[in-house]
């Protein structure tokens, strides 16, 4: 009978898990549309902006960690460095403006500027969802031209 050897990787995983949730916990509640998103940002501050791992750490799969990942990345917030999220411990209520912004990026609402105005980044609104959806059906799909005849 041969004796299993602990997995020391599996427990520091989920230490790691445990201390993301906690945290994630202080800003973003269960429930929270923007949870998910939360936990992958919050997840890269401790093992990088690293697709693989944070999605075998938290449960999450693959695609949504590449989703989110996909967007931080092209605002800058993901690099090969590592994360550059805004200043989110900053004095309130600009810390949580921080982090609400950095969220709102992953999430695909706005993308961030490549540099700092005044010590800020700026954030542009991005048209995705329901909106875009919108624009879309405007062009005749939805809305009749208005120099067609109704015969």
């Amino acid at each position: 009978m041969s004796k299993l050897t602990p997995n020391p990787i599996g427990k520091l995983d989920s230490a790691i898990r445990e201390e993301i949730i906690r945290i994630v916990d202080e800003w973003v509640p269960d429930g929270n549309p923007s949870r998910p998103a939360a936990l992958v940002m919050v997840a890269a501050l401790f093992l990088g902006p690293d697709v693989a791992a944070i999605a075998k750490t938290m449960g999450i799969s693959s695609e949504s960690v590449n989703v989110f990942g996909d967007r931080l990345r092209a605002s800058g917030l993901w690099t090969d460095a590592g994360t550059d999220y805004a200043d989110w411990f900053a004095a309130k209520p600009l810390g949580l403006i921080n982090l609400g912004f950095d969220l709102d990026v992953a999430e695909g609402v706005f993308t961030r500027s490549a540099a700092k105005e005044n010590g800020q980044y700026g954030y542009t609104l991005v048209a995705e969802g329901l909106d875009a959806a919108l624009e879309e059906e405007w062009d005749g799909a939805v809305f009749p031209d208005p120099e067609s005849s109704i015969d």
